[in-house]
């Protein structure tokens, strides 16, 4: 019995002991090459002293803690990535010595809170990235000291738009792109935004938003040129002003929401506005003056809704080159509609129209019609090989 205990003793010892990852020197890099899947805490005087290193990528290192003055002896450090490991816990003094860094990656990690004070020593950070970890909420005063913030991405983590603070980005004025994308936004603060007048790129996917939300919707956001609201539960855009503070945007994506109905003038503020997603959602009828003179558009897609009838009118004096149609119930479009919308200011280059209800005579026109103008189109869809149109009594197309 007494062997069996000390092997049992022995065995423990072995596979307790942490095991450290392999560093390696690349000119100005120090990165992990290690496989070892084993948990390792990272603590001062593991990472050797130079003042040469200007970046760090410890990323899949299975790093679950980094101790204070880890990082002592590297001045010169401008990025460091500690991505993909199972960090839980973020040491206040962690970042301790990298009074030059710039580009901090934690994303993908387990980290549930970032205390107070966390980013003290490095306020020249401009890009940050805290994606894929179990964050519920935000300290207000976590971010204040980072002024030059430019980037930062909080997707995919547990923020509950409730518990947040409407002042946790009063210090951030030159955040330019803020990914917000996998968190439950629905109760945000109206004001979350208010003190971000630079803001280029806000993107709010998967947010379990009902509506467009009102904090994305301040007269301070006029800089903002790309707005992503993809795979929420809008299901609709009924109110004229949704849009009106947005004088700078560009694309605009709805993509997979459920949005049945949409006021015409909704995006009559949006003249700079090149791209408009509104793939799969559930649109019946285009009114008549939605894409209406809209200089810059030149995308849309309105692909996988229940659209059953349209007119060129909605497109008219803006210049559209791509227009996606696929996946609706269309079974006829008004004569020459292609050429009618060169004819209202259209540029049409490429039109998609696969996976409608098409009468087969009208169907037939419209890819002669594609033909004759040099468009773009699904062409393999149209090989022969597939029904792709529904056959009528009548040769010829039947528009009512």
């Amino acid at each position: 019995m007494m062997w069996y205990m000390k092997y049992l003793a022995l065995a423990s010892i072995l596979f307790n002991v942490q095991a450290t990852p392999n560093f390696l020197h690349d000119g100005s890099n120090l990165v992990c090459v290690s496989d070892d899947d084993a948990d390792f805490v990272l603590k001062k005087g593991v990472l050797s002293d130079t003042s040469d290193t200007k970046s760090i990528t410890l990323k899949s290192c299975g790093i679950t803690r980094v101790k204070c003055e880890a990082f002592h002896g590297l001045p010169a450090v401008k990025s460091l990535v500690l991505s993909e490991n199972r960090i839980h816990k973020l040491d206040p003094c962690m970042l301790n010595g990298l009074d030059q860094l710039t580009h901090l990656d934690i994303s993908f990690n387990r980290i549930e809170e970032i205390p107070t004070g966390f980013f003290d020593a490095v306020d020249d950070i401009e890009e940050l990235y805290l994606q894929g970890n179990k964050l519920r909420t935000i300290k207000t005063g976590v971010f204040d000291k980072l002024i030059k913030l430019t980037h930062l991405n909080l997707a995919y983590n547990e923020l509950r738009g409730v518990e947040l603070k409407s002042h946790i980005f009063d210090n951030t004025k030159q955040l330019k792109y803020l990914n917000l994308t996998k968190n439950y936004f629905l109760e945000a603060p109206d004001n979350l935004l208010a003190s971000l007048p630079s803001l280029l790129v806000l993107n709010l996917d998967k947010c379990v938003l009902t509506e467009v939300p009102s904090f994305a919707m301040r007269d301070n956001l006029k800089t903002l040129k790309n707005l992503s609201l993809t795979t929420n539960f809008i299901s609709n855009l009924d109110n004229p002003t949704t849009f009106v503070n947005m004088d700078d945007l560009e694309v605009l994506d709805l993509n997979g929401n459920s949005i049945e109905s949409v006021h015409e003038n909704v995006f009559a503020p949006l003249k700079k506005v090149k791209t408009i997603y509104l793939r799969r959602n559930r649109l019946i009828k285009i009114p008549d003056k939605l894409f209406q003179n809209l200089p810059k558009l030149v995308n849309v897609d309105l692909a996988f809704n229940a659209i059953e009838k349209i007119q060129v009118t909605p497109f008219k004096n803006s210049p559209m080159k791509n227009l996606n149609l696929s996946g609706n119930r269309l079974t006829y479009l008004p004569e020459n509609f292609c050429q009618q919308l060169i004819n209202e200011g259209g540029r049409l280059k490429k039109f998609l129209f696969s996976h409608n209800p098409w009468q087969c005579g009208c169907l037939r026109d419209i890819i002669e019609e594609a033909k004759s103008l040099g468009l773009v189109y699904n062409r393999d869809k149209y090989s022969g090989n597939d029904a792709v149109c529904v056959s009528g009594t009548q040769f010829g197309c039947v528009r009512n």
